[in-house]
């Protein structure tokens, strides 16, 4: 099962950062979409716990623990190796008396079998512990459920570090409609995750923070 690589990849793509004084953004706040291009409409997410998709993919990074975890923390590097998100926007809300802060990624995911996946996702980190875990999750909601782990362990051995990347999220519904299931979906996306682990060393290891 061949994956085509996100033709807009090369795209300039920047982060974005929002000061908020409400509760909501508007249209006019959101990640907009890739140049010459006008989606039909974002893609909508199966309910059903049938749908939810995983994945656990292992590697090793030729950089130190230190590094590494200030690289994961900072949502904005995920532009550096990830061909599929376009924008990241950084969110800071100030609500009355309150102050809280979020990333939204507009992800675009051109596979050649399917429709162009297009869709928003609000995050926002719910644990850390320094140099070992950072745990991520959707900021909203009524939004799709989606979560994940990055778990980092140090090899002295080797002067290496072990990273560990845990993500849990529902189907799209149009890959459902195109008769697939959770495990053939989660497929997909690991390859799409596994072609990118090098340029990901890559920017880890040149100290691209």
């Amino acid at each position: 099962m061949k994956t085509q690589i996100n033709k807009y990849s090369s795209t300039i793509r920047k982060p974005l950062v929002l000061t908020i004084k409400s509760k909501k953004l508007s249209n006019y706040e959101a990640p907009n979409p890739l140049d010459n291009y006008i989606p039909s409409g974002f893609i909508s997410f199966s309910q059903n716990k049938s749908d939810i998709c995983e994945n656990i993919i292992n590697f090793r990074i030729n950089s130190s623990i230190d590094l590494c975890y200030k690289f994961f923390y900072n949502f904005d590097n995920l532009l550096l190796w990830n061909s599929f998100i376009y924008q990241v926007v950084y969110i800071l809300k100030i609500y009355k008396s309150s102050v809280s802060d979020s990333y939204v990624l507009h992800i675009f995911l051109n596979i050649s079998f399917l429709p162009p996946i297009e869709f928003l996702l609000p995050l926002r980190v719910v644990y850390q512990k320094k140099m070992e875990v950072i745990e991520f999750q959707n900021s909203t909601l009524s939004g799709m459920p989606f979560c994940g782990r990055i778990c980092l362990k140090n090899d002295s051995i080797l002067n290496q570090t072990r990273i560990m990347l845990y993500l849990r999220y529902p189907m799209p519904l149009i890959a459902k409609d195109h008769k697939m299931n959770a495990d053939s979906y989660s497929l997909i996306v690991s390859e799409i995750i596994q072609n990118s682990i090098n340029k990901l060393r890559l920017c880890v290891e040149n100290s691209l923070v």
